[in-house]
């Protein structure tokens, strides 16, 4: 088990769909600088991906905006291009 845990890093390998990170700037269970860490894996590996945060909002509230995001984000596709927020 131990290898498997150790080999089960998200963003090493790009993905053919776009990825979207949504994620609270106030969230105390999992760290904003959670998803920009996986943000940099993921473009590093060559993924189109786009990293949004929201505002004062923590690990719950942050869960009705990002909801709301990600249906209008893949509502578009694949008529609009995602936007990446790699550099």
């Amino acid at each position: 088990w131990a290898t498997l845990l150790a080999d089960d890093v998200p963003g090493r390998v790009a993905a053919e769909a776009p990825v979207l990170l949504v994620h609270g700037d106030q969230d105390r269970n999992v760290p904003v600088a959670t998803s920009a860490t996986l943000l940099d894996r993921l473009c590093r590996a060559g993924q189109v991906a786009e990293r949004r945060v929201v505002p004062d909002a923590d690990h719950v509230t942050a869960a009705v905006p990002a909801y709301d995001q990600a249906l209008t984000w893949f509502t578009r596709l694949p008529a609009t291009p995602p936007v990446s927020s790699c550099a």
